[in-house]
């Protein structure tokens, strides 16, 4: 705690953009919730790569230098393989069709407005 108060994060020094990166790491993990569910297929795939390989290479970068303990190594295994599943997941995602069904279903509701 005295090393943080002096501001470090282990050995890394605690500047502005320290902050702003690590602000950056946050909210992409807060706006891929939303994002997730507006964005189209294409955009949503792409989108959901970056942000989780993003994550899982700050995350395994946190634990070089320094002396690190081992419920962080837990932390980081957990999120690294949560991170590493999304990349994959969304990899292999096969592009949407369209319902035939739905299709005409919203031709038929276009027609009758």
């Amino acid at each position: 705690m005295r090393r943080f108060a002096e501001g470090f994060a282990g050995d890394i020094p605690i500047t502005q953009g320290f902050v702003l990166f690590t602000a950056l790491l946050m909210q992409t993990a807060i706006i891929m919730v939303p994002l997730s569910r507006v964005l189209p297929y294409r955009a949503n795939r792409a989108a959901n790569i970056l942000a989780a390989a993003f994550h899982t290479l700050f995350v395994v970068w946190s634990l070089v230098g320094g002396p690190v303990n081992w419920f962080y190594v837990m932390f980081v295994a957990v999120e690294a393989a949560t991170t590493l599943f999304i990349v994959g997941y969304a990899w292999k995602w096969p592009a949407p069709r369209a319902e035939p069904a739905m299709t005409a279903r919203a031709e038929q509701y276009e027609t009758a407005r």
